[in-house]
């Protein structure tokens, strides 16, 4: 019996140790925020176990799949491989093969992004989602990488079980991808500019990030990277009207007044979180949601300027990357890992919080699968008005987080 329990002490030894523990308790936030997260990855585990919502399924085509948002990047690509790209935009021949589950997927990327998904059209169904799958779990990996926390695996399992993940994965979005890219670009923008310019350019197909991104580069007096960013948007928009002709940007733009994107805008998402839909959420009109999403993105742009004048790249990258989502006037739960990113970043920085960021970060972290499971409970009404009102505060909550990001690397500042 002695030797039993010697073995099962080296076994949790062996275990504690490839988790890093010890260093992941006193390095990962704190004792509180660590709590929060590890709780999270194993509630998200289960997901995927019980709710992988057809994410394996390699075998269905377009009118078959379950709710799935690569279906409209795919069938965007379709339609501009056999030359109709100018109908993208229109939602009554865009939706045609899928199926009931799929019918309000619209497709509101730019059409330059239509360069890239036409591409993955000259695949077959499965197998594009196979890339797309495969790229986003690289890109998962790769904005933990970027944030060099040398806690051995740990971040990179909490990561990936963090809902945004697991939201962008069963949905097939491309938010991982997009969000790598901007991650790296704003880390290594002085020491890679061609590389960081290139990211920033590609990551200009999902736009709604990148609208505050010249103000930090501007900020920063990275003039390389902002000009090499300009010059390849510009070349892909010009690429995309010589491939798919000026209609086409016409129709995407017209969708911004009267088409399919003002609708979207115009409607109240439980699962969107942005300042517009906040207000949308407390009942206020249109004109009020639509004045107020322009009023964060003033403020945030503001803010991302001050900060990137007043203290280092390194410092100033997790306040800006949590003020982008806070403005963003497009923003999903399958979107929270650039909230997860920004507080990566600030973690390699200040290793060590204090407990009232910890909560505060803590419960960003976690926010999306608290309302994801309030909201699931449809039967009891409390609970979908408590999601509902969780939701709309939530952008208050990122500004929140944002400052007291900011206040503690400026005390980092302090000491360097």
């Amino acid at each position: 019996m002695g030797s039993f329990f010697r073995v099962m002490r080296a076994v949790r030894a062996q275990y504690l140790n490839a988790l890093n523990a010890d260093a992941l308790n006193n390095n990962f936030g704190g004792p509180l925020f660590l709590f929060l997260v590890v709780t999270s990855a194993i509630a998200v585990l289960s997901l995927f176990v019980t709710e992988s919502q057809g994410l394996f399924d390699f075998l269905g085509g377009l009118d078959r799949i379950g709710r799935e948002d690569f279906l409209a990047f795919y069938r965007a690509g379709d339609l501009a491989k056999g030359g109709q790209a100018d109908l993208v935009y229109d939602p009554a021949v865009f939706i045609q093969p899928f199926s009931e589950l799929n019918r309000g997927l619209l497709f509101l990327n730019p059409p330059h992004a239509l360069l890239i998904f036409e591409l993955l059209a000259f695949l077959p169904y499965q197998m594009a989602r196979v890339v797309v799958l495969l790229v986003n779990l690289i890109a998962i990996y790769g904005i933990v990488r970027v944030a060099h926390l040398r806690l051995g695996f740990s971040p990179y399992v909490l990561t990936f079980l963090v809902y945004g993940s697991y939201s962008s994965l069963v949905l097939l979005q491309i938010s991982p991808i997009v969000i790598f890219l901007i991650v790296y670009a704003l880390v290594n923008s002085v020491s890679r500019p061609v590389l960081s310019g290139l990211a920033l350019a590609a990551a200009t197909i999902k736009p709604q990030f990148g609208l505050l991104i010249p103000v930090f580069l501007l900020g920063q007096k990275d003039w390389r990277t902002f000009w090499i960013a300009a010059v390849v948007t510009t070349a892909l928009i010009s690429l995309s009207i010589f491939r798919f002709g000026w209609p086409v940007w016409a129709n995407y733009i017209s969708t911004f007044t009267d088409g399919s994107g003002s609708g979207h805008f115009n409607q109240v998402y439980i699962g969107m979180i942005t300042v517009g839909q906040s207000l949308g959420k407390l009942w206020f009109s249109s004109d009020y949601r639509v004045w107020a999403q322009i009023l964060a993105l003033v403020l945030c742009g503001g803010g991302i300027w001050y900060v990137a004048r007043t203290i280092s790249r390194k410092l100033a990258v997790p306040v800006c990357l949590m003020a982008m989502a806070a403005a963003s006037p497009s923003f999903l739960f399958y979107d929270w890992l650039i909230i997860s990113a920004s507080l990566l970043l600030l973690l390699q920085i200040v290793p060590s919080w204090p407990p009232h960021l910890q909560i505060t970060a803590g419960f960003l972290w976690i926010a999306p699968l608290v309302q994801m499971m309030l909201f699931s409970d449809g039967q009891v009404a409390e609970t979908v008005e408590a999601a509902r009102y969780l939701s709309a505060f939530l952008p208050l909550l990122m500004l929140i987080v944002s400052i007291q990001i900011y206040l503690l690397v400026r005390k980092q500042a302090s000491y360097q």
